[in-house]
């Protein structure tokens, strides 16, 4: 008897633990780039999601986040290389170019070229006072 309480209450924890492990929260500025066999299949978010442990890779992408362009719809963004939306911009980006996260499509992730000053602002740099 005391054995299918234990079994009970080990298989309840169980649950517990897979259950808090699974569910995530995104935030609206936020979402999750999938990523399977290393191809991004698409984002998720926001909102409560479901998340299978080790079935999928899942990369956090948030507006603001910095970025490197490496190319015309590639972006090197959290350690990650992820198919971008370049917004239109009035010249060719020299390649590579610094970018942030501009925002979220139903194509994708938006970047907009972002200036040296700004990058170093987001990363906590020093910025060289004005003559």
């Amino acid at each position: 008897m005391m054995t299918n309480y234990l079994i009970l209450l080990s298989g309840a924890v169980l649950l517990i633990l897979l259950i808090t492990r699974c569910v995530k929260i995104i935030h609206e500025d936020e979402r999750l780039a999938v990523l399977e066999m290393g191809r991004m299949t698409g984002l998720i978010g926001p909102g409560l999601q479901f998340i299978l442990p080790g079935t999928r890779t899942y990369v956090s992408v948030i507006q603001g986040d910095p970025g490197e362009l490496l190319g015309p719809k590639i972006a090197h963004i959290n350690g990650f290389h992820l198919p971008v939306h370049l917004e239109p911009v009035d010249r060719a980006p020299v390649l590579p170019s610094l970018v942030r996260v501009a925002g979220f499509s139903d194509q994708g992730i938006v970047v907009e070229l972002a200036s040296d000053q700004e990058m170093d602002r987001q990363a906590g740099g020093t910025q060289e006072a004005p003559p």
